[in-house]
């Protein structure tokens, strides 16, 4: 629609619900526009652990860099490994260098005393107003400390998730279990899988595509996942 259309009033209260920007027809990452409006705790950032960003292909060194490092922190690697004028460059006023798609906050499972709850955000009260509510001023993350409940999966469940899995629209992705006390935990490999490449392994890649649908017994891989892949933890075996 046109928003030359829209009041003043109308277009400060859609700012609220500003979830991003549309991406230019471009393919220069200095053209793309920025955007603050994606808030994200550390636990959240560890799901954009695959490589399907077309930004990869952009980045002037090899893209396997950045590879391993997706959906981590790398705020010390950068700054180790790039001059100042370009860390000033990407965090800067201007950031012309990289796609900035949100910030990283910190998770809270409690307010401070200057703090607001509003939804999923922790707001500092001296910034808070009518119209400054909303994401890109949240100084955390709120995630109330609340026990939930394991999902539950039967055998059948698992094996159901074999590789071959990925082939069907309804497939549900590529699932594993491994020991974890008397118990056995599922996990989801499909990004594994689908982008070996992208992952630092202590087996050979095709093992994941091998042993899905399965439990596997204590070893490299199990320790691997229970390291690397915990945001992927689905639930135990019943």
């Amino acid at each position: 629609m046109d928003v030359s259309m829209l009041s003043e009033e109308q277009m400060t209260t859609l700012s609220y619900y500003q979830c991003g920007f549309v991406r230019p027809n471009t393919d220069n990452p200095a053209q793309f526009p920025v955007a603050d409006s994606l808030v994200l705790s550390q636990r959240e950032l560890a799901h954009y652990d695959t490589p399907d960003t077309d930004y990869l292909d952009h980045h002037p060194a090899a893209s396997f860099i950045l590879a391993q490092w997706g959906g981590r922190d790398i705020t010390a690697v950068f700054n180790d490994a790039h001059n100042h004028a370009l860390t000033a460059a990407t965090t800067g006023p201007a950031k012309t260098v990289v796609r900035q798609v949100g910030r990283l906050v910190p998770a809270q499972s409690a307010l401070g005393a200057d703090q607001v709850a509003l939804g999923v955000y922790a707001f500092a009260l001296d910034d808070l107003s009518v119209a400054a509510a909303r994401r890109t001023v949240a100084v955390g993350k709120y995630e109330p400390a609340q026990p939930t409940p394991a999902a539950q999966f039967s055998m059948e469940q698992l094996r159901a998730h074999e590789a071959r899995a990925l082939l069907r629209p309804d497939g549900g992705g590529a699932w594993i279990a491994i020991p974890e006390g008397q118990r056995m935990a599922v996990y989801d490999i499909t990004g594994l899988i689908r982008h070996p490449s992208f992952f630092d392994f202590p087996c050979i890649a095709e093992a994941w595509t091998i042993e899905a649908g399965k439990i596997i017994g204590a070893g490299e891989m199990a320790d691997w996942l229970q390291a690397n892949l915990g945001h992927r933890r689905l639930g135990l075996m019943g």
